[in-house]
């Protein structure tokens, strides 16, 4: 199936393009969708280099550097962020297709990038006949989801960022409806808390879970193009958008609130395994050891946590993208297995204007950094203590 973008000449214009182009319209201006407003211009920011990279591997920082260096170089421009209005536009597994006279089934390209198309299946054509529609016509239909809304920091990112398109842009006349694909309740139910406090409990805007592997047809859809490009590239306006948005949320007492925050993980993979031990050094430290999890806080306490907060140390995962919510010059410290380098918290550091420092531990299965747990020596941390004070 080929893909057409929604208008390539206007979301591309300045760049923002990091593989093959998409096909072409017939005269380059026109898209699969019609346009409605500019959500997000294209932009561009500086990543400074880590502050400080720990590792017991002497040759982990230079390899580091000239990674993110690389990183840099080749990601240095984001995409304009838009608002479409779709015809015929059929929603499977997170991405989004329209048929197009005289029936041809047209890939939408901003849900079928590169970054996106190993997440996803394809939409067999024979699955239509089970096609859903709509049980409503008196409503306008918005979808600004992404492959990653599954996961707490990619939802805040990738997707909650381009809510921004319920307030004027969408010029609505109607009550809308937000279509999300559903996942499982925990992370269903912060989804919907968190785009509550967005767009605020109005009476006029509901959420519907769907299946994302049963097709839904929409004679007409509204669609918030993305406002980022994993694992770099989060749009600086989206990001700020949301904590000016949820300033609400920050607390009417921040001189109460701890300064200094560790934050534990309990997940699959990629778990502290000494974290008894560490949490203890920061402690120590006068850092408050806080665990995280769908069950231990709600999306307005993480967000009032995270927003008062000058230090967070935390290990690599998503409860560590609430730092979106601290202040510009608050410091940040990730905890990950020797080899994981991604480069996702890095820029988000830069995005917010945070200083960034890592420290690489061993992993339990070094073949496997990314979704292995790891041990931090504490020996190792015992530098960073001079860092916490100065």
């Amino acid at each position: 199936m080929r893909t057409l973008s929604c208008a390539r000449a206007r979301l591309y214009a300045r760049g923002g393009l990091h593989e093959d182009a998409p096909d072409a319209a017939p005269d380059d201006e026109a898209g699969l969708g019609r346009w409605i407003a500019n959500l997000y211009e294209p932009y561009s920011y500086a990543r400074p280099l880590p502050a400080h990279i720990l590792s017991k591997n002497p040759e982990t920082a230079s390899t580091l550097v000239e990674y993110y260096h690389a990183m840099d170089a080749n990601f240095g421009t984001g995409a304009a962020s838009g608002v479409f209005e779709l015809d015929n536009a059929i929603l499977y597994d997170r991405a989004l297709s329209v048929v197009v006279p005289p029936g041809e089934l047209v890939g939408v390209y901003e849900t079928n990038r590169a970054v996106d198309r190993p997440w996803k299946g394809e939409l067999d054509p024979a699955l239509l006949q089970h096609a859903r529609r709509p049980n409503r016509r008196d409503v306008d239909y918005i979808y600004f989801g992404s492959v990653g809304s599954e996961n707490y920091a990619h939802w805040l990112v990738d997707d909650l960022t381009r809510a921004k398109a319920l307030g004027n842009h969408l010029g609505r006349e109607r009550a809308a409806v937000i279509v999300l694909d559903a996942y499982f309740p925990q992370i269903d139910a912060v989804r919907s808390d968190s785009l509550k406090a967005v767009i605020g409990e109005s009476a006029d805007v509901a959420i519907s879970f769907i299946d994302k592997k049963v097709p839904h047809f929409f004679d007409r859809l509204y669609y918030v193009s993305p406002s980022s490009y994993p694992p770099l590239l989060k749009a600086p306006a989206g990001i700020q958008f949301l904590y000016d948005r949820l300033k609400g949320l920050r607390g009417d007492s921040p001189s109460a609130a701890p300064k200094r925050l560790f934050i534990g993980r309990n997940a699959l993979w990629r778990n502290l395994i000494n974290a008894e031990e560490v949490a203890d050094f920061f402690t120590e430290c006068s850092f408050s050891a806080v665990a995280m999890g769908f069950d231990s806080l709600t999306f307005a306490q993480q967000v009032q946590l995270f927003s008062n907060a000058e230090i967070v140390v935390g290990v690599a995962g998503a409860a560590m993208v609430n730092t979106m919510f601290c202040r510009p010059s608050t410091r940040v410290f990730y905890l990950a297995g020797e080899g994981f380098v991604d480069p996702w918290y890095w820029d988000l550091a830069a995005v917010k204007g945070h200083e960034y420092s890592v420290c690489f531990g061993t992993p339990w299965k070094p073949t496997s950094p990314n979704f292995s747990s790891f041990v931090v020596d504490t020996e190792q941390l015992k530098i960073v203590r001079t860092w916490f004070d100065s």
